[in-house]
């Protein structure tokens, strides 16, 4: 029987609870996250979003209470068949996934609408299709994978609102943080523009021209990010943290746009969507903090004992050459077992270590958390400063790589990583020359300057790029097997700095974080 204290210490949060938001605590799902952490212990899986007026929609891979059609319709490479697949447990059917698509690959062709409204998302063009992945899942949920140039779903014309009368709820997992990248775009003119996206500035609403900025990165994990705009202001809110109060744009009707991209066709998204809902209103702080709390429970969204991990670098951290979209960092959190990771994957095709080391004070700072138990950060690059920029090694380390490195540690990362160079096709004689010296002052240095080695460049596996078992047919990047290997190499550096915690007692909001939600928690927290 548990000790009268524990009573007592359960009433006030309980009370806490009722007292601020009017709500009885959600139960935890019964789900696991990716790497073997148990994440909860039951309760209902399915949404129960307000209903949805007219002009709004609810697309999702969790059932909303009171739905009894389908998630989304399936179509396999292999004969062109689509098959409707449904809900199992509140869950998209991945079973009925998996037996659809046994021995081919399937895209998403539609994703019903839950709202009542008829709202379908449809994507005719098998090439603009998003993907079922199911090596992509996300703490132990299965989303609509995004990974090319020109994915996206249609929004009919049903789906209509006012841009000072609208409110915007998602849930995803951007697969890396420094593309722009766009979650929902509303209408399908510029002039009209309403846009959630991701950013290397942060998580960003296009406004019409504006630009609505946060410096809240988005990472590889589940985050639920959220836009209100109102007559008289707009603002951003991602994981409970809230942008001030934005001016809004001249008011205008939006008419249907886009799931994955914005008008212009750009700016596609990529990684992993779960929820998107539009509601053709304006949510109170309450019924935002309401909906946000069962989202947090539903799809694991916490900071508790979490420990962040920074992977910087250029299209290997990417994961260019995955056919599924998902690269080392994602792959390394997975082999990580019995902790919490939140992967920040800020890899950029083409990005060099100069541009990197440039760019330091902004990435380490704002991808720094506070408020966790613990941060790392894993820098892979150097190779394209080498082959494209004739770059030599003693520069590249000397004075690129080994400032980065110290911003890191002086920002309060308590590890840095750095990984070697594999060799690549176009880098040959006095490049491969200079991609050699460049690994030796790497491995060299690393206890004089303070940070572990992940020697990729000296496993065998990894030194043949003609060797297609592990590196894709351009004979640059891998394929998901070479991924595979890096994720190994990276999981075995990474794990014994994860260790202890930095922060014993990690809050899930920075103390500086006076929104009403964070305010709440801090207020659990003492009372607890």
């Amino acid at each position: 029987m548990a000790p009268p204290r524990m009573f007592a210490k359960a009433i006030r949060l309980l009370a806490l609870l009722t007292l601020f938001t009017g709500l009885m605590p959600e139960p935890s799902q019964a789900f696991f996250l990716r790497g073997g952490v148990a994440a909860g212990g039951g309760g209902s899986t399915n949404l129960t979003f307000p209903t949805v007026p007219a002009g709004g929609a609810l697309y999702a891979v969790v059932q909303q209470q009171g739905y009894s059609g389908n998630a989304v319709q399936a179509r396999r490479a292999s004969d062109g068949a689509t098959q409707d697949i449904g809900f199992a447990s509140g869950l998209m059917d991945t079973s009925a996934l998996d037996t659809f698509c046994a021995s081919t690959t399937c895209t998403f062709p539609k994703w019903y609408d839950q709202s009542g409204n008829g709202c379908d998302a449809p994507q005719a063009t098998v090439a603009n299709q998003p993907m079922y992945a199911p090596g992509a899942k996300v703490r132990g949920k299965q989303g609509l994978t995004w990974f090319s140039s020109t994915a996206r779903f249609d929004l009919p014309s049903c789906v209509t609102a006012s841009r000072q009368n609208v409110t915007v709820l998602t849930v995803d997992a951007a697969q890396a943080t420094a593309d722009t990248s766009t979650i929902l775009g509303l209408d399908t003119t510029s002039a009209n523009r309403f846009a959630l996206a991701n950013r290397s500035a942060g998580t960003t609403l296009y406004n019409n021209s504006a630009f609505v900025n946060s410096t809240w990165m988005a990472n590889s994990q589940t985050q639920f990010k959220a836009v209100t705009s109102s007559a008289t202001e707009t603002r951003i809110y991602l994981n409970g943290r809230q942008s001030s109060a934005l001016a809004t744009s001249t008011n205008v009707t939006m008419t249907g746009g886009y799931i994955g991209r914005t008008d212009t066709g750009g700016y596609t998204y990529f990684g992993n969507m779960f929820v998107v809902a539009i509601y053709p209103s304006v949510f109170t702080q309450a019924q935002l903090n309401t909906e946000a709390a069962k989202l947090y429970t539903l799809f694991d969204i916490s900071a508790s004992n979490t420990k962040r991990v920074l992977f910087e670098g250029d299209s290997i951290t990417w994961g260019q050459g995955s056919s599924i979209g998902v690269g080392y960092p994602q792959r390394t959190e997975a082999l990580i077992t019995g902790q919490r990771i939140d992967v920040q994957n800020s890899g950029v095709p083409g990005k060099r270590m100069s541009v990197i080391n440039g760019g330091k004070a902004f990435t380490l700072v704002y991808s720094y958390r506070s408020d966790y138990a613990k941060n790392v950060v894993h820098i892979f690059a150097g190779t394209n400063d080498l082959t494209l920029d004739g770059a030599t090694a003693s520069t590249t380390y000397t004075n690129q790589l080994l400032p980065y490195v110290a911003q890191a540690i002086s920002t309060g990362y308590s590890a840095v990583v750095v990984g070697t160079m594999m060799p690549r096709t176009d880098c040959t004689g006095a490049c491969e020359t200079e991609r050699v010296a460049y690994n030796s002052a790497i491995t060299g240095g690393a206890t004089a300057n303070g940070y572990t080695v992940a020697d990729y460049a000296a496993d065998s596996r990894l030194q043949n790029p003609n060797n297609t078992t592990y590196f894709a047919t351009d004979k640059i990047h891998l394929n998901d097997a070479g991924y595979d290997v890096m994720a190994s190499i990276a999981a075995a550096a990474i794990t014994p700095k994860l260790a202890a915690n930095d922060n014993p007692s990690p809050n899930l909001y920075a103390a500086n974080d006076n929104s009403p939600l964070a305010i709440l928690r801090k207020r659990f927290r003492k009372a607890a």
